[in-house]
């Protein structure tokens, strides 16, 4: 997300584009219906303990449609700028060889 961004931030276009990368969470939905009973069970289970209901996981959808400078390129959680794992990142570094320039 963050070399796309800065991708966009060197473009001479007119206008301006904001983009980020939104996490609404684990939200309480019905996408996987037509699985298979244990894996209904098992996100029934997942749901009753820590999922969100879907107004709350669209907060964060609704704060990434209208950020501003502040959110460009970032990873946003819970209405707020999140961290990413660094372990991860070095990671997709290293595959990629990118830099942070």
């Amino acid at each position: 997300m963050r070399e796309f961004a800065n991708e966009l931030t060197k473009s001479t276009k007119p206008g301006k584009v904001i983009t980020s990368a939104v996490n609404p969470g684990f939200v309480a939905t019905d996408i996987l219906r037509n699985r298979s009973f244990l894996v209904k069970l098992g996100v029934t289970l997942m749901r009753i303990a820590i999922a969100r209901t879907p107004e709350e996981g669209g907060r964060t959808l609704v704060h990434g449609a209208e950020g501003g400078e502040e959110t460009h390129g970032q990873y946003l959680n819970d209405c707020a700028v999140g961290k990413y794992v660094a372990f991860l990142s070095d990671s997709f570094r290293s595959c990629y060889e990118l830099d942070d320039n």
